[in-house]
């Protein structure tokens, strides 16, 4: 089954498995959190009030970035 499936991935561990070189897990959140920064000043066409306050906000939260699975 699916579930079944992914229960064996999640199991594999990327370094023997030969992909420990592959994506960059580490600095995930902090990156997606830049890249939603970016989009909405390329994007801003009205002021939001708050915005940059929850971006702040948003930063100053981050969790670190959990172990790949």
């Amino acid at each position: 089954s699916l579930v079944d499936t992914l229960v064996d991935l999640h199991a594999v561990d990327p370094e023997a498995a030969g992909l420990g070189d592959f994506g960059h897990p580490d600095g995930f959140l902090e990156r997606q959190l830049r890249r939603w920064a970016k989009q909405l000043d390329a994007s801003r066409s009205r002021e939001l009030p708050g915005i940059d306050q929850l971006q702040e906000a948003l930063a100053a939260r981050l969790p670190r970035s959990p172990a790949p699975t």
